[in-house]
Parts: structure tokens; sequence; C-alpha cells
């Protein structure tokens, strides 16, 4: 396996990169890591989120990491013939704009930054979800 790493920063938002290389699997995984963790006390509207979120990717995934609270969006490709640059950098402006795009909602969701709307609906979720553990 081979992995590098790089700091990104776009409009004041810092992305930790990472680029694994892996010759046995034959595949290129990115990694861009946000520099927040998510709170545990946010995990359920925060994958819910993430969820939501995901649905339009073409490219990758956001993930969420439940022993360290780490949030990152990632995408893996097959490189069986080879890694090409121009394919190479055309992903990794996908992944990196991908997470750029959903930064401010990730975060948001992450440490509890909630509209009063937004923590009505997860109230009332949550009350709905109690009731029904209690039957």
């Amino acid at each position: 396996m081979k992995a590098f790493e790089l700091g990104i920063r776009e409009n004041g938002k810092l992305l930790h990169v990472k680029v694994y290389l892996e010759s046995s699997a034959k595949v290129c995984r990115i990694d861009a890591v946000y520099p927040f963790q998510a709170e545990r006390e946010f995990v359920y509207p925060l994958c819910e989120k993430l969820a939501k979120e995901n649905y339009p990717r073409r490219y990758g995934a956001l993930q969420y990491d439940a022993e360290d609270g780490e949030l990152s969006y990632r995408y893996s490709f097959p490189i069986s013939h080879g890694l090409h640059e121009d394919d190479f950098m055309t992903v990794l402006m996908a992944v990196m704009a991908s997470a750029h795009a959903s930064f401010d909602v990730v975060k948001q969701y992450a440490v509890g930054r909630f509209r009063r709307a937004e923590r009505d609906a997860i109230t009332c979720q949550a009350q709905k979800l109690i009731i029904e553990l209690d039957q």
C-alpha cells in the first residue's frame, strides 16, 4: 500500500485529504476528512442527514466512523489497468468538490447547531421513537 496526504483549503474550509493506493486489491481510495468530529449526542439526526446528502452523489459518499466520530467523504475506484493522471485528477477534484459542498451541513449536524424547525422535527422523531421502544 502506498499513501500520501495533503491539506486543501477552500473558502476558509480545510479538508485533510488522504490518498491510498493498494496494489493487492488494485484500488485507489480518496478520503477527504473534515476538521471536526461528530458529537455522540447528535449521531441519529446526523446519520439521517448524511443519508439524504448521499442520495444524489455519483462519486463516493459521506462517511461517519462510530468509533472516533470522524467524518469524511470517501471514494474508491479500481486501478486494475493502472492509474491514469487525468482520471485521478478528475476523481480527486470531484471528491474535494463534494466534500466542500457538504461541509456546512455536515458540521451543523455534527455539532448540533439546528434551526428551530429542525430542532422541533428532531424532537418529534425522538418522541415517536421513544413511544415505539416503550411498547
